[in-house]
């Protein structure tokens, strides 16, 4: 399983790139001068909300807890998108 990517981070918002597939979900957050601050790459099977609430909390772990700005896309997104 992939680990995702972090680097510190204090600023006011985020932007975030949701991508959830028939198989896999991919999270990544952007800082307000476009730096990729975190990323995270996982299978969902089939559990995709608990796959995504996951990768959420661990980015809140590694880069704090901001308000953000999510962009949700992928054959399975519309689901997500309803339930955030």
């Amino acid at each position: 399983m992939n680990e995702g990517n972090a680097t510190s981070y204090t600023g006011l918002s985020y932007r975030m790139g949701v991508d959830i597939g028939s198989i896999t979900a991919k999270v990544v957050v952007f800082d307000l001068q476009n730096q990729m601050i975190f990323s995270d790459y996982r299978r969902h099977r089939a559990e995709i909300q608990a796959t995504i609430c996951f990768c959420f909390r661990r980015g809140d772990t590694l880069v704090g807890r901001h308000p953000g700005f999510p962009m949700i896309t992928g054959s399975a997104g519309m689901r997500v998108q309803r339930a955030i």
